[in-house]
């Protein structure tokens, strides 16, 4: 690291501090989390006639810069905690919901409530409802299906992309398949989500590298909602690839018809989501200069848990206050 890194980092964190204060949102635990979430009622159409919320974290100054941070499967806006409390800090406003079916949303039986199509329409609700016109998006992992959703039917709020392990292509999407492999045994049934020791293996050994997990209350966050019923949701997803499959051509065409500005930002040591195949695509399709493009080392697929002081560096610079 350089020096104009070092001093940098440095800045950032005196500026942090003061505001964390100010602006309450920095957990330490699930529960504190949970504690700073606001509950949004879904409206018929998005709910399937049912009463259902999505849980969403509203932080950082009501005049900031708008992030809106959408995570994958089987997580919730847990795994951006670290970046959601750095950016509100730094006078950015912050949305990071729970997409329906994870983290603290309410959590309907039946995969016909776990559409890309439909999660991405509650999340423009949902900013339709805080009144929110646009903003910067950051997408993780399936948070990227549901970003080409939105973009494909509410492109002009869109500003600009932040891209985490993601997939809109064959390549560099391996969605593991053999029967041995722990994921596969959550999505078919055949070991449960009800076991602590298994969740937290699984994230040890396949979703970060080795001590980039602070400690248990931090792997807490990630298991709890699993042991609430979330699993639902995730089994919903792994059991609709081959439909997932189907549509890659046309979220294909939605990035190269209302593609943004964006960065690229991805765990190199990812075995599911490769970027060495899937960045020269989404290089290609957003024209994405290379001084955007950072494809890591040290970071396998949560990279927001294990280079959080990255991801909020590249935001700062990619989408100033002063934009």
């Amino acid at each position: 690291m350089n020096v104009s890194v070092r001093r940098h980092h440095v800045i950032v964190f005196l500026l942090i501090w003061p505001a964390v204060w100010a602006f309450g949102y920095d957990p330490s635990t699930f529960s504190e989390h949970s504690a700073e979430q606001e509950r949004f009622l879904l409206g018929e159409s998005v709910a399937g006639g049912q009463e259902l919320h999505i849980a969403y974290v509203d932080a950082g100054p009501e005049d900031g810069p708008v992030v809106l941070l959408i995570h994958g499967v089987p997580t919730s806006s847990w795994a951006y905690r670290k970046v959601s409390a750095s950016l509100a800090a730094l006078g950015y406003r912050v949305i990071a919901p729970d997409n329906l079916g994870f983290g603290n949303s309410a959590k309907p039986s039946g995969r016909e409530y776990y559409s890309m199509r439909l999660q991405a329409e509650r999340l423009l609700a949902l900013m339709d409802y805080l009144g929110i016109p646009s903003w910067l998006q950051v997408l993780h992992d399936v948070g990227g299906l549901i970003t080409w959703e939105m973009l494909g039917v509410a492109s002009h709020r869109i500003e600009g992309l932040v891209i985490l392990n993601t997939f809109a292509y064959e390549e560099g999407w391996h969605p593991p398949r053999s029967l041995e492999n722990p994921l596969v045994q959550f999505s078919m049934g055949l070991i449960g989500f009800k076991n602590r020791a298994i969740i937290r293996t699984t994230i040890c050994n396949m979703l970060v590298l080795p001590d980039k997990v602070d400690n248990d209350i931090s792997l807490a966050g990630y298991y709890d909602p699993l042991l609430d019923g979330a699993d639902e949701a995730y089994l919903a997803f792994m059991t609709s690839l081959d439909e997932v499959r189907e549509r890659l051509p046309e979220y294909q065409q939605i990035l190269r018809t209302h593609g943004k500005p964006a960065v690229i930002i991805w765990g190199g040591h990812d075995e599911t989501l490769v970027g060495e195949e899937a960045i020269p695509l989404f290089k290609r399709d957003l024209r994405i200069p290379d001084y955007n493009i950072f494809l890591r080392g040290d970071a396998k697929h949560l990279i927001m848990e294990e280079l959080p002081a990255l991801i909020v560096d590249r935001i700062i610079i990619f989408y100033p206050h002063s934009k």
